[in-house]
């Protein structure tokens, strides 16, 4: 199964099953391939939201890595400003990294996992991923 957002690749598509949100650039590289018959379907309202996020979640990060280092804040709030989210990143940005209680754990008592908790691979690499954490 091939994942394609149609961003910035060229060329003719190759046969395959995909699970591509269809996109101006998706057509245009669609156009490219009238000897491939494209199967398009509409999206299952309840899948709908998980879709759409991973396709924005795609566009930002490439729109981030894109930009100078010192515009990526600004343009991370101007983003969450147009959603509404009431939710702007602080200066920095910073990152929650531990929570305790002072007197109870010593924050040098807390050992961090090397692979970062949001990252699929300590759920599923086992120890490997857990090295540091015991």
């Amino acid at each position: 199964m091939s994942e394609l957002n149609g961003e910035k690749a060229a060329g003719k598509l190759p046969e395959g099953l995909y699970e591509s949100l269809v996109t101006e650039l998706l057509r245009t590289r669609l156009a490219k391939s009238p000897e491939l018959q494209p199967g398009i379907e509409s999206v299952d309202l309840d899948y709908a939201v998980d879709l759409l996020s991973r396709h924005i979640e795609k566009a930002v990060r490439a729109g981030l890595q894109s930009t100078k280092p010192e515009e990526r804040l600004p343009l991370a709030n101007r983003i969450l400003r147009e959603l509404d989210s009431g939710n702007r990143l602080e200066d920095g940005p910073k990152q929650l990294r531990s929570l305790y209680v002072p007197d109870t754990l010593k924050r040098r008592n807390l050992r961090r996992p090397t692979t970062n908790l949001s990252d699929s691979a300590l759920l599923t690499n086992g120890k490997e991923a857990l090295h540091g954490w015991w």
